[in-house]
């Protein structure tokens, strides 16, 4: 039996008018968020948890703006294909209408308006994407809870149980499951399922208890230092720029940049971020990305002076090797 992949699903169809009229005619995904659009934040994600084959489910006015600004992602090493939603109904329906993509396959969908931060993130996701049984969701202590489903903790990463809002109980265990979500392909018979039910909770929540029920569930939580960031309003999408911008500053690199992201991940070559560095010359996105390349060679010219030093010490004994040579 062949082993299934991982596949990823960003769900970017427009929601309710919280941006209009700045998003009247622009998705709210394609809109800046300090130095990148808001849609390379949940595809760096991805990425980092190493998966290649990515679905962007969106809005038919929409899809052709995806399109010219991703392509099909060679640009970032993937493959990135497109369906349509024509009613931003629920998370849960675009599951059913992903079914051809999915197959037999695992998936980890994420929102196309959140952005998530821990210094930590690549080996939580890549650990996650090994380990996926059932569900695995993604948890964060938070003190407002009244927007998302809960999970709630009894041991290291058992759920044992799962509640729209946190009115119904103060148990400090709780925990706001931000996303994002790990599924094993078993999630498309649970969304048709759930997708034509009218029910208090939302639809996603309802397909969790069912992993819950059959103990197929289980639980990551992100550090202390972890940020959650959901841009759906204009106030939101400041405080993310400033967050964003202040966390570049301290680390002195780029967060998320899906360009560097492929090139570590050996998806692209330096010819390739030159090519990139080069189409952006003019600012400093295309300087950031130049930069990796010039750090990689100062860090191979100081490698290679180290080896002169060595051997030039041994010139004592009748032979001498020039630096050409190495």
């Amino acid at each position: 039996m062949n082993k299934s992949k991982v596949k990823g699903i960003i769900w970017a169809v427009r929601s309710k008018p919280r941006l209009y009229p700045t998003k009247k005619s622009v998705a709210n995904h394609l809109m800046p968020v300090y130095d990148k659009p808001l849609i390379y934040y949940p595809l760096s994600v991805l990425m980092l948890a190493g998966i290649q084959d990515i679905l962007i489910i969106t809005s038919p006015a929409d899809s052709p703006d995806f399109k010219n600004m991703l392509g099909d992602g060679s640009v970032f090493g993937v493959n990135i294909s497109y369906e349509l939603q024509r009613s931003c109904d629920d998370i849960v329906d675009a599951l059913v209408i992903a079914e051809g993509f999915i197959g037999d396959d695992k998936i980890v969908l994420i929102r196309g308006d959140d952005i998530f931060y821990d210094h930590n993130m690549r080996s939580m996701l890549r650990r996650a994407v090994s380990t996926i049984g059932g569900a695995t969701l993604f948890g964060h202590r938070m003190k407002n809870f009244g927007r998302f489903g809960m999970s709630e903790d009894k041991y290291h990463d058992e759920v044992i149980c799962i509640e729209e809002d946190s009115k119904n109980s103060l148990n400090n265990k709780k925990m706001a499951v931000t996303g994002p979500y790990f599924y094993d392909d078993r999630v498309i018979d649970y969304a048709k399922q759930v997708s034509a039910c009218s029910r208090s909770d939302s639809k996603l929540s309802v397909i969790n208890k069912i992993y819950l029920k059959q103990n197929k569930i289980t639980a990551e939580f992100f550090s202390p230092e972890y940020t959650w960031l959901s841009v759906e309003t204009l106030k939101e999408k400041r405080d993310a720029s400033s967050f964003l911008k202040s966390i570049e500053r301290k680390n002195r690199a780029k967060v998320f940049c899906p360009e560097e992201i492929a090139w570590r991940n050996n998806w692209i070559d330096d010819d390739q971020v030159m090519g990139l560095a080069c189409d952006l010359k003019n600012n400093s996105y295309g300087e950031y990305l130049y930069s990796l390349l010039s750090k990689k060679n100062d860090q191979r010219i100081s490698t290679n002076m180290q080896s002169d030093t060595l051997l030039f010490s041994n010139t004592e004994s009748g032979y001498t090797i020039s630096r050409g040579e190495i």
